[in-house]
């Protein structure tokens, strides 16, 4: 992780993307043999046990190696995802990029062209010369530039500046753990607790780091999670197990229907 200046001189907004580079080549998993308290996620997920999971679904060494298992699969899933953005992407967009210039080029023309379009017909009449074509002509021109303006919306961006798949996709992928363990209405510093799992987690598997104590970590975790969830984790878990029950309800609606 870059370090950040400090006394204003730069924010964590303007670190460098996290590269294939930066991650080691493989992700170790975390072991779920391992004795309660070898990792630094046990600490967390023992906190979170205490106020968030009723203790007749688990035992506090069950929910640790679930907590294991969930990180270990969201961070091989993350590194497969930067790799797809850092590896496939860019020749995707070495092949999309003539497209849409191309595109651009011809969008440029047709708006030239209906400037020239009034004087060519004028042109024509004087000559004695038109046809049907030639009064179709401008409403399909019309017709192609409102059809080239919507496919250049899909237009890729040209640099991904700050642009950080790994990360992104673990705190989404620990997100997704978060809400199928955490079913309380209120939890206190829910916000602190999610960063300190993601910090803990970071560390565990030795992704890159320049501070071992984990202190400007969580801060940086801290911004990253700001950004990602801007309404806080607490509003986004209700309204992600919202949409969760209202599918495991339809599903049940259509299977009993089906029935």
């Amino acid at each position: 992780m870059p370090r950040v200046k400090r006394n204003g001189q730069g924010s964590s907004s303007r670190r460098r993307r996290l590269s294939l580079r930066d991650l080691p080549p493989d992700i170790k998993s975390l072991s779920e043999d391992a004795p309660l308290g070898a990792y630094l996620v046990d600490t967390v997920a023992q906190e979170l046990f205490a106020v968030a999971v009723p203790s007749f679904l688990y035992s506090p060494t069950a929910f640790a190696r679930l907590i294991r298992q969930g990180i270990s699969v969201s961070a091989n899933y993350s590194v497969i995802a930067a790799r797809i953005d850092f590896s496939i992407n860019p020749k995707w967009l070495h092949l999309t990029r003539p497209f849409f210039r191309d595109l651009s080029k011809i969008q440029a023309l047709i708006h030239q062209s209906k400037s020239l379009s009034p004087l060519v017909q004028s042109s024509r009449s004087q000559m004695g010369g038109t046809d049907q074509n030639e009064h179709n002509l401008p409403s399909a021109l019309q017709l192609i530039s409102r059809v080239i303006e919507d496919q250049l919306r899909y237009r890729p961006q040209q640099k991904p500046g700050h642009h950080d798949p790994f990360t992104r996709a673990f705190i989404g992928k620990i997100f997704e753990l978060w809400c199928d363990h955490v079913w309380v209405e209120s939890l206190p510093r829910e916000n602190r607790l999610f960063v300190s799992l993601i910090a803990a987690a970071w560390l565990d598997l030795c992704l890159p780091t320049q501070d071992h104590t984990g202190v400007r970590l969580q801060d940086w975790l801290n911004d990253r999670v700001r950004k990602q969830f801007p309404n806080g984790i607490h509003s986004s878990r209700l309204s992600c197990q919202e949409r969760m029950a209202f599918n495991r309800t339809n599903m049940s609606s259509v299977t009993n229907a089906e029935q």
